[in-house]
């Protein structure tokens, strides 16, 4: 604890701060604090779209990390309380819409009773940044939302498990569900349907806003509509298509976060700490991701996604695949990707080349990484 305190101690008096980088390895990133923060702010600034600021409250608050012990945010923190009476009446709201679904026998009782919010055992959600290192020469932020106690986090627990079984399966045949996955469909790709030539090129594509896609009513409808169109009776393991409806409108409108002594509310997509928010992206990009499918002959290329992570061969011109993307971006702008193309890519970890035709593999190792970190695991970062 001493030499932590020396740390601590020395971020103080020279106005540093040290961070956990968002890549999920047991890096850290030092920097000024002045210009984290201004950062920060820059990046707030230009979210208006995603956060709408509500108010701001009591004293400043140092849930984001003026302490400037390092601490990643992993540990929720309350806020003053005068902050609790912005969630009573939604609190009380969301209860009454709850008590509604009930009477009307929507969900079984058993059920919606443990969705019943308690202001007692709500913590206020809170925003913090990690450093994204990811581009060469540019410090980018990654905002996090801590928020597994929220008052919408019971319904997001529970809407979460209702679907994701039923949208994983159906979108299972265009999704890479881990690094294995990518490699057994790579090959079989290449080796068992002889479908790799010496003109195949690669194609990776990175969701940038994968938790921020659109507008709630626009990420609901679209929901409501996958969801329809693949259930035979239009319910989901015995829950109504309206019924889930009718929670995905509790859920996405009242999401609320702190950063230092403001309010904000969520005003597109999500909190990227709760696994519904996973789910309803998977879904939203299965709508999307058709516009490129459709560019395929014959169904004789290899496409997959994990998560924010497009992989796909293409076997016309490299000019005709950047003009499509670019169209793509322009056509439908919410969705914002980076992208790379070329004989020779790297995805999850593994670098892939087309070697005129032959298959080239190899772990891949970001340079920007060093050799032996470990990886980060939430909840268990000693």
């Amino acid at each position: 604890m001493t030499l932590v305190r020396s740390i601590q101690s020395t971020l103080k008096s020279d106005n540093l701060i040290l961070r956990r980088t968002a890549d999920n390895q047991n890096t850290f990133y030092l920097t000024s604090y002045p210009d984290f923060q201004a950062k920060v702010n820059e990046i707030l600034s230009q979210s208006s779209d995603i956060y709408e600021f509500i108010v701001t409250i009591g004293k400043k608050s140092t849930e984001e990390g003026d302490d400037d012990d390092g601490d990643d945010g992993d540990d929720e923190k309350q806020l003053p309380k005068d902050s609790q009476y912005l969630l009573r009446e939604r609190i009380e709201g969301i209860n009454f819409a709850l008590e509604t679904l009930k009477k009307r026998k929507a969900l079984p009782d058993a059920a919606i009773n443990k969705l019943f919010i308690d202001l007692n055992k709500v913590k206020f959600p809170y925003l913090y940044f990690l450093p994204d290192v990811s581009k060469d020469n540019e410090l980018t932020l990654a905002p996090t939302i801590i928020a597994h106690q929220s008052m919408t986090s019971n319904i997001a627990r529970y809407v979460d498990k209702l679907i994701r079984p039923f949208a994983d399966e159906k979108v299972k045949h265009l999704t890479f569900s881990n690094e294995a996955d990518f490699m057994k469909k790579l090959m079989y790709y290449a080796y068992e349907q002889h479908r790799l030539k010496p003109t195949t090129l690669f194609c990776t594509i990175q969701i940038t806003n994968f938790y921020s896609l659109d507008t709630h009513e626009t990420m609901i409808e679209t929901i409501t509509s996958f969801l329809r169109d693949k259930s035979a009776y239009n319910t989901i393991n015995k829950v109504s298509v309206n019924t889930i409806r009718n929670l995905l409108q509790l859920f996405l409108y009242q999401n609320l976060f702190s950063h230092r002594n403001k309010i904000y509310v969520i005003k597109k997509g999500s909190p990227n700490t709760m696994s519904l928010s996973q789910t309803l992206a998977n879904i939203y990009l299965y709508d999307w991701q058709q516009s490129i499918l459709n560019q395929f002959e014959y169904n004789q290329e290899l496409f997959g996604r994990h998560k924010d992570q497009i992989f796909f061969t293409w076997n016309k011109s490299y000019d005709i695949l950047s003009s499509f993307l670019q169209s793509l971006k322009n056509q439908k702008s919410n969705v914002n990707f980076r992208l790379s193309i070329g004989t020779n890519v790297h995805y999850f970890n593994a670098y892939v080349e087309n070697q005129n035709g032959q298959l080239y593999t190899r772990v891949y190792h970001d340079p920007r990484i060093p050799r032996y970190a470990l990886p980060y695991f939430t909840g268990h970062s000693k």
